[in-house]
């Protein structure tokens, strides 16, 4: 299926004007599976991408820089209560602030911003 970009093997590729994709197979078979990605910027971690994790105090300041081993990434003495930035250094193009709510990672968006 070469003919359809969404069949072009380039995770940031999207189906375009149509909402879904169909599977054309060659003959009849049965699907147990079928993996999906969410449309991004391809800023996912990925291992062997260098990442530099900065904090804000007044202007942005950096935790340092590491290069990710696996799909996650390790930072040594982070300050806690503040708003950070994950920057890709390799790739990717879409980077939010972030702060850390009950252990979890909380994107600021204007829907969650208390004014």
């Amino acid at each position: 299926m070469s003919w359809k970009a969404e069949y072009d093997g380039n995770m940031q590729t999207a189906p375009g004007a149509y909402p879904n994709i169909t599977l054309w197979l060659k003959e009849p078979q049965v699907v147990t599976r079928v993996r999906m990605a969410p449309k991004n910027a391809d800023n996912g971690i990925q291992g062997g991408d260098r990442f530099q994790l900065l904090y804000w105090e007044g202007d942005w300041r950096s935790v340092g820089i590491v290069r990710a081993d696996y799909e996650y990434v390790t930072f040594q003495n982070i300050p806690k209560g503040k708003l950070y930035w994950l920057r890709n250094l390799d790739r990717g193009q879409e980077e939010m602030p972030f702060v850390i709510d009950d252990g979890k990672q909380v994107f600021i968006y204007n829907d969650n911003i208390n004014h």
